[in-house]
């Protein structure tokens, strides 16, 4: 299921897209990373998958905030604007439509543990790369999909599969942004609760 849905049936959509944008077909504007989010996270906008990816374990419950909320984010960036601007109304146990939404909310937002609240934070780590064949062009966009423990596979925005890493970090409920850097690594944009 992992391999067939999550991976491919992800990376056909992000082909499609692709082969739209270089064909320019009449509609192409229309395509965005939607099919991809739903089919990843299984969240019928991208709001509300960012939210999933961002490790909010609950859909429907990032349906429903985020329709309560007036989200319209398209990326991280947005969704660490939202974040910082409806701050009070997430804290906020009686905003909640349910109690386990909102506990569901503190666990994604304060992880809880030793270090409870455990702030979420920015950090760059550059890695190296088991290129399958050359690397891609400097300040390329990459997309960085985990697999199990600490390993990736790096692929271009379309999904298709470049090459693989081990990452110095846990991947998982971050928010993965990469691009080409200098001599074949790829410089990660890493937002999250470890780092």
């Amino acid at each position: 299921m992992q391999d067939g849905v999550v991976f491919r049936l992800v990376w056909a959509a992000e082909a499609a897209r692709v082969q739209a944008i270089a064909t320019d077909h009449a509609r192409q504007s229309e395509l965005g990373d939607g099919a991809a989010f739903v089919l990843t996270y299984g969240a019928p906008t991208i709001p509300a998958a960012l939210l999933c990816q961002m490790g909010f374990p609950s859909r429907t419950g990032a349906v429903w905030v985020t329709e309560q909320l007036t989200a319209s984010f398209k990326d991280t960036d947005g969704l660490r604007e939202w974040l910082r601007e409806n701050d009070a109304f997430l804290d906020d146990p009686d905003f909640w439509e349910s109690e386990d939404h909102y506990l569901m909310w503190t666990h994604a937002a304060a992880p809880s543990g030793a270090e409870y609240p455990k702030l979420w934070n920015h950090k760059v780590h550059e890695i190296s790369v088991k290129w399958s064949g050359p690397a891609p062009d400097k300040e390329s966009v990459m997309r960085v999909i985990p697999g199990t423990g600490r390993t990736a596979t790096i692929c271009g925005p379309e999904l298709s599969p470049l090459g693989t890493s081990q990452l110095p970090f846990d991947p998982h409920g971050a928010s993965l942004n990469g691009r080409m850097g200098e001599e074949g690594k790829v410089r990660i944009q890493y937002f999250g609760s470890g780092g």
